[in-house]
């Protein structure tokens, strides 16, 4: 793993910064408190997020913003990688928000706790790591707190011990120890149950074999009933065969009853018939020569047909005289009406001497001349008159004979018309006449028929007779064989049931003693596991961790004393690791505390602890992937002029691709290739051009 690129915005004391950084070795300087440690947490924070305990949001985010983000880009593997995340003020703490990684470009949102998980899968670290607050293994690979450090070195025997055996790993024999003394825990109160519930295995074995017993003296009584039902199932069969045969006989004489007395109806009802239709024909007979005899061959078709011809033209006739009548009578009307109004003239005119309108004198010449005109008309229209009485008289004469000639038409015209009658009267009877003598040809046929059919069902009905008197025989011998098969049922049934019975009682003892046997078994298999965890698995694995801590207490030993010559030169001096990992001070021959070092040898003992781990979890963990990188963090604190040359000597022999350091000692500057210097102006961290 190789930094690349920083960027903060709103973290502590840095409000919008961007930081490069190159390979080989770097020092970050600046003056205490210049915001130096800030640039690491801040990697840290990009990379695992959030950590309860150890890095809180409101310790990253500055005093008075409400949002901030980290954006780390790194590369892994041959892999570009830049993860992103933020912050965000709530009401009552400091939270992250969804961020994202970018991998060759490919971009992801992710969770803070995805993100953490995906970040550690890349760089190789155990899993396991993705559900626990801290980081053990970037913390004492990576970057560690040098105060962190110095800690550990104080911390008690067993204490530190239990911090390296999750350092490396070793931490899971401990656990697996634990984890079998509570499985054994839980074996030996599965032995109580399981000698609980074997107790009375073998008072169940004598029960099943009780019941066996039971069961065989039923299944002999069974053997025995078994023949006895099934005979009288035979004859149960036998008889109902014999009511069937007895049932299927007096159906047939019911049928043929039945068939006898349809028969003997439909003869009686033809018989009747035959006397109807030969009662009717006879009066038919007398009907037919009775009309024949009046009418005899005699035909009106033809005098009708004139006589309605006839009666028609003298109606129109009658009708047209009518008319011609109310005619003159109407002209006689205006005739006389016309006579009136010149006589009215005249005699108002003899009355008259002057004009009504004019008021003239009316001469005498005057009347006379329209007297004598008046009058002329009066002799015209009386002429008119007695023409046309006349004529009237005439008319109505006619009239009076045609009426007369039309009714005596009408009396022919009734006359035919019962003629006609009469001869389709004797037409119909005498076509029913001819029906009737096919019906009775045809009804003679059907009793001659219907005769010799009852005489068949009679002779079938003798072959019956006694059909009804064997059926109840044989329904009473059935109905007796049922009974005895039902009661050979019932006693096998009763055999059955108590075989049953028994049966399950002796199927779940089997099943319990089944049981119990297995759990003999399982309590015999139980208290071996029991046994072996309790004894041998503890021994076996205390052997495996004594020697697993052994190899690395070896290692970690050897490159102890080997830093520890490097940054201390003191021949009188010297410093080992004992089996706790305890550093161990031999001075002129005696050995002390670490507490009774001075600073720079705490601080040296410190940086040799720390270099020492970082090869052993690197070397012991073969899927880290962050093995080219180390942030020393103020590794000189006390050293003296002499020591500080000690530096370059570690970052030569550390030979990592990229190693940082933070330091404000101004002589570190030398010993590195990059040196990235930060100021602090008004409660505002900037790096330096």
């Amino acid at each position: 793993m190789l930094l690349k690129s920083l960027k903060l915005k709103n973290i502590r004391s840095y409000l919008d910064q961007q930081i490069e950084f190159p390979e080989g070795s770097l020092l970050l300087a600046g003056d205490i408190g210049a915001g130096k440690s800030t640039v690491l947490l801040a990697i840290e924070f990009a990379l695992f997020g959030i950590m309860r305990g150890e890095l809180s949001g409101s310790a990253l985010l500055r005093n008075g913003k409400n949002s901030g983000a980290v954006e780390l880009c790194f590369e892994l593997a041959g892999n570009e990688i830049s993860v992103k995340r933020s912050l965000k003020r709530a009401k009552d703490s400091v939270e992250q928000e969804t961020g994202e990684i970018v991998v060759n470009g490919k971009r992801v949102e992710a969770t803070a706790t995805e993100l953490k998980a995906r970040i550690i899968e890349l760089l190789g670290y155990p899993k396991e790591l993705a559900t626990k607050s801290k980081s053990l293994i970037y913390r004492y690979t990576v970057y560690t707190p040098q105060e962190e450090m110095k800690k550990i070195l104080s911390e008690k025997p067993e204490d530190r011990l239990d911090i390296l055996r999750k350092v490396f790993g070793v931490d899971k024999y401990k656990r697996m120890k634990e984890n079998a003394v509570i499985y054994a825990r839980a074996l030996r109160e599965k032995s109580k149950e399981f000698e609980g519930y074997v107790r009375d295995l073998d008072e169940k074995k004598k029960l099943r074999e009780a019941r066996s017993e039971e069961l065989k003296k039923i299944e002999l009584k069974l053997r025995e009933i078994l023949p006895i039902v099934e005979q009288q199932k035979k004859k149960l069969a036998e008889k109902k065969t014999l009511v069937a045969e007895s049932e299927s006989a007096v159906a047939r004489f019911n049928e043929l009853k039945r068939g006898f007395d349809v028969c003997s109806a439909e003869l009686s009802a033809k018989k009747e018939n035959q006397l109807r239709t030969k009662t009717e024909l006879e009066k038919i007979e007398k009907q037919v020569a009775l009309l024949e005899k009046e009418f005899g061959k005699m035909s009106g078709e033809s005098g009708a047909k004139k006589i309605v011809e006839e009666l028609a033209k003298r109606e129109k006739e009658f009708e047209a005289a009518g008319k011609e009548i109310v005619k003159i009578k109407e002209l006689l009307a205006g005739l006389k009406s016309q006579k009136l109004s010149s006589d009215e003239i005249v005699k108002k005119l003899a009355k008259l001497d002057s004009c009504p309108t004019c008021l003239q004198q009316v001469s005498s010449e005057h009347k006379k001349g329209i007297s004598e005109r008046e009058n002329s008309k009066v002799s015209e229209i009386d002429s008119h008159i007695k023409n046309h009485l006349a004529k009237a008289a005439e008319s109505e004469k006619q009239a009076a004979e045609l009426k007369k000639i039309v009714a005596e038409l009408r009396v022919k015209e009734r006359n035919a018309a019962l003629i006609e009658l009469k001869q389709r009267e004797l037409l119909e009877k005498k076509e029913r006449q001819s029906e009737l003598l096919e019906s009775a040809k045809k009804i003679e046929l059907q009793i001659g028929e219907l005769g010799k059919k009852s005489l068949q069902f009679s002779s079938e009905l003798k072959l019956f007779a006694d059909s009804t008197e064997k059926y109840k025989k044989a329904k009473l011998e059935f109905e007796q064989a049922a009974e005895k098969e039902k009661l050979a049922e019932i006693q096998c049934a009763s055999f059955m049931k108590e075989k049953e019975g028994i049966y399950a009682i002796a199927k779940q003892l089997g099943e319990e003693v089944e049981k119990k046997q297995q759990a003999r078994q399982k309590l015999e298999r139980t208290q071996q596991m029991h046994s072996w965890l309790s004894q041998d698995f503890a021994n076996l694995v205390d052997a495996i961790e004594t020697n697993v801590l052994a190899r690395v207490q070896s290692e970690f030993n050897g490159l102890f004393k080997q830093w520890f010559g490097v940054l201390v030169e003191d021949e009188l001096m010297t410093a080992r690791l004992d089996e706790s990992f305890t550093p161990i001070i031999e001075q002129n021959g005696f050995e002390t505390e670490v507490d009774n070092l001075s600073g720079g040898e705490r601080t040296a003992c410190a940086l040799a602890y720390r270099l020492a781990l970082n090869k052993v979890i690197n070397d012991l963990i073969s899927t880290i992937r962050t093995k080219d990188l180390i942030i020393l963090d103020e590794p000189t604190d006390g050293f003296s002029s002499q020591q500080l040359d000690k530096m370059r000597e570690v970052l030569e022999q550390l030979n990592l691709k990229q190693v940082v350091v933070v330091s404000h000692e101004p002589k570190i500057e030398s010993f590195v290739e990059t040196v990235i210097r930060i100021a602090k102006d008004e409660h505002i961290s900037r790096i330096l051009p």
